[in-house]
């Protein structure tokens, strides 16, 4: 049953973004000149597992260095896990890199934040880094095009835990346009 909510709740998200690309596609303004200001928007939903969370924001972001931990969050989500079993990272973006020496990589952090009254908790400040690790979103020049990837938790206690993509960058490629959704299973 639990399987059958998961998969009810996948094909419910890629619906909703079809919907959403055609939309946008639709409105003929893919050059996004009458953007107004950039938006964030960040919440939690029930179904499909036992929670998943989303961040999704237009601001540009420009990964300063080389270095992914001590960077700006590119995104971040806060997710109450109370069950066992496997979590899924998707960050998706767009990403612009206008010279041969551009690159953009990603690594994704779990932290814990608090026990949430659970049962077998994790321990406050807990880290643990999503599979498969280090990624590269984008390496030299290219046609602004969007980029999507996707991590996995294996592992991790229940808890309340802090997702974040971590970006790292040459000071001069840049994201915008960005989602990360976390789904955690039992």
């Amino acid at each position: 049953m639990r399987k059958l909510m998961a998969v009810a709740g996948v094909v419910a998200l890629a619906s909703v973004l079809m919907a959403v690309a055609v939309a946008v596609a639709a409105s003929g303004d893919s050059s996004r000149t009458q953007a107004k200001a950039a938006q964030r928007i960040v919440g939690t939903g029930k179904g499909g597992g036992c929670g998943m969370a989303y961040d999704t924001e237009t601001a540009t972001l420009v990964p300063p260095d080389d270095s992914t931990t001590d960077n700006v969050p590119a995104a971040t989500v806060t997710l109450k896990r109370n069950c066992v079993g496997p979590v899924v990272g998707q960050f998706s973006t767009e990403v612009n890199t206008s010279t041969a020496s551009d690159f953009v990589h990603i690594d994704l952090r779990a932290t814990c934040t608090g026990t949430g009254g659970l049962t077998n908790p994790c321990t406050v400040g807990q880290v643990a880094f999503a599979s498969p690790g280090h990624t590269f979103l984008q390496t030299g020049q290219s046609v602004q095009g969007t980029r999507t990837a996707s991590w996995v938790w294996a592992g991790l206690p229940r808890g309340i835990w802090k997702f974040e993509v971590l970006p790292g960058g040459d000071n001069n490629a840049s994201l915008v346009f960005r989602t990360f959704t976390v789904e955690a299973f039992g």
